[in-house]
């Protein structure tokens, strides 16, 4: 049996054949049949019908101009554009009789930049209101799609203009706006679609994404949840994404259940799951400094959720230190318990993540305990707080051999004031086994200049004085102590310029950091100098599988402000590579 869809071209094809023996009543005839193979949405007859006419009659711009927008109800643009250039050769008085039309086929045929001046070309044509404020939207999709979004912003609001009520130009100009990352003005403008009709699902579900992606994830799943009924996979998927960004992977994974379509596996396979699944790793580092100290770690580690809001960890960590003072190896076992506290959409009391580890070490028969305890708290949308108790050795052949260790106590907060702002700030205190105490500051500014790849430039600065500074004199004079393997002058400050660049391609994830700083360091016999702690930073990692990453790591800086030896003068370098693998 011959295939219905192949007998209607193949009749098409035969009527086109015969046509230029059919008398002129027959040919009306055809023309009425070519109609009514349109009005049926039976293209591929009609079309056929339309190229035979013309071939007898083809300087006829009437028919030329129904042909071209057949080819366009067809979505065969290319031919559609030819048919309305042969309008332009053989009517020219009919220029604008097509110009907006074949500016429209041009746009999505994915010509944006031969469509664009056509449009405006057009707009001066325009029979009424109407027709002009199509030609501008037009003009915005095409100034879209060749990424000059402000360019689009301004056509459709002149386009707004003369169409007040036209609810589709105020949704595209506030999904503009949120492409733009002007979260505000998205915001708004979806609030301003609300207020006039608080039913309309299309602006509630742009409301809820522009309040994630402006990193008020909470707000966003407030928002999702009187929305998301499941009827539309798109605000699905937002919903997960929201859950996810917000901290609370169980109820994005359960949202896309069986779900097969390529962004909705991608973010529940490779990025969702991961945070549910037991998990092992492996990491290497190495790291050189201008005062001879060589660092290899080698560390791994595997955990798994003891139960829904409990994670256990269990790890151990070899470390080799070797400078002018001799070589030390370390052993270290440890163990982490990890708690996710939180109701999603609940602000206050938000997302706490309380842990607490304790490690068990031998460095060269030296056994000290460590551990650390922390909070991480995002009481509200927008704010972090991190509170950290703890107790590390002090990693240095001539440290170990004093039995250096350091007590700590830190507070910072953290801040976005979206779409561009980033605010850190943190002050810490800290106890060395020797009897010097530290006092610590350090806080930071940055700007996002662009989002994709993410792109933030900045200040930071840091400063810290300590109680009792090391000094090289044969002596040490009253408040001051010898050196015992860890850099103590009495102050330090440094400030810094930076630019970092992350970017994903999925399945890469890459980012670079570089800044440019100066310092002044005080030591105790009060000598004073200055520094340039400048720093690069480079990183990368890959997706192998759903179940499967490595990432790989390389850097280097100028003087440091933490406890390993250092100050003017100093220089750090360090490269690594870890591989994470999730199971069940």
């Amino acid at each position: 049996m011959m295939r219905p869809a192949f007998s209607a071209r193949l009749a098409a094809l035969g009527l086109a054949c015969a046509f230029a023996a059919l008398p002129l009543a027959a040919r009306a005839d055809s023309l009425h049949d070519a109609r009514a193979a349109v009005d049926v949405r039976q293209f591929d007859v009609a079309l056929p019908l339309f190229e035979a006419l013309l071939a007898k009659d083809p300087g006829n711009a009437d028919l030329l101009i129904e042909t071209a927008r057949v080819y366009g109800f067809a979505d065969r643009h290319a031919e559609a554009i030819a048919i309305y250039r042969r309008v332009l050769e053989v009517a020219p008085a009919r220029r604008y009789d097509v110009l907006g039309a074949m500016a429209w086929q041009m746009l999505w045929s994915g010509d944006a930049a031969g469509a664009l001046p056509n449009f405006v070309e057009a707009q001066a044509h325009a029979r009424d209101d109407k027709e002009r404020a199509e030609l501008l939207r037009g003009e915005a999709e095409a100034h879209a799609d060749l990424g000059d979004l402000r360019a689009s912003i301004v056509a459709y609001q002149q386009a707004l203009l003369l169409r007040p009520e036209d609810r589709d130009l105020q949704r595209r100009i506030a999904l503009t706006w949120l492409w733009l990352d002007d979260y505000a003005q998205a915001e708004a403008a979806w609030r301003a679609l609300l207020a006039s009709d608080p039913n309309d699902r299309r602006s509630q579900a742009g409301l809820a994404r522009t309040l994630n992606a402006g990193g008020r994830h909470n707000a966003a799943i407030r928002a999702y949840e009187g929305l998301d009924d499941g009827s539309d996979p798109d605000v699905r998927l937002d919903h997960a994404r929201a859950l996810y960004w917000a901290g609370y992977p169980a109820p994005a994974y359960d949202l896309l259940a069986g779900r097969n379509d390529a962004g909705a596996v991608w973010l529940r396979d490779w990025r969702i799951e991961r945070e549910r699944l037991a998990y092992v790793y492996g990491t290497a580092e190495y790291a050189t400094d201008a005062d001879g100290l060589d660092v290899a770690s080698v560390a791994a580690a595997t955990g798994r959720w003891l139960t829904p809001s409990l994670l256990g960890e269990v790890g151990y960590r070899y470390v080799n230190l070797n400078d002018d003072n001799g070589s030390v190896n370390g052993n270290r076992l440890f163990a982490t318990l990890r708690g996710v506290y939180g109701e999603p959409g609940v602000t206050p009391p938000g997302l706490l993540v309380p842990s607490v580890s304790i490690g068990l070490n031998d460095y060269d028969g030296w056994s000290p305990v460590t551990g650390n305890a922390s909070l991480r708290w995002m009481p509200v949308d927008l704010w972090r707080i991190a509170a950290d108790l703890g107790r590390e050795i002090v990693e240095t052949p001539l440290a170990v051999e004093n039995r250096i260790t350091v007590d700590s106590a830190s507070l910072g907060v953290e801040t976005r004031l979206p779409p561009h702002w980033e605010l850190a700030g943190a002050v810490s205190y800290l106890r060395f086994s020797d009897d010097n105490s530290r006092t610590r500051i350090n806080g930071s500014v940055g700007y996002a200049v662009r989002f994709n790849p993410k792109v933030v430039v900045g200040v930071e600065g840091a400063a810290f004085e300590d109680s009792a500074p090391a000094s090289f004199a044969p002596v040490p004079p009253p408040g001051t102590i010898a050196p015992h393997g860890y850099w103590n002058p009495k102050r330090y400050a440094e400030g810094r310029v930076f630019a970092g660049i992350w970017g994903e391609n999925q399945p890469w994830e890459w980012y670079g950091r570089v800044a440019l700083g100066t310092s002044r360091e005080t030591d105790a016999d009060g000598n004073t100098t200055t520094g340039t702690p400048n720093l690069l930073e480079v990183g990368v990692a890959y997706d192998v599988g759903p179940r499967l990453r490595w990432r790989a790591f390389a850097g280097g800086s100028g003087s440091s402000f933490a406890v390993g030896n250092g100050g003017s003068g100093y220089w750090r370098r360090y490269v690594g590579i870890n591989l994470t693998a999730w199971f069940k």
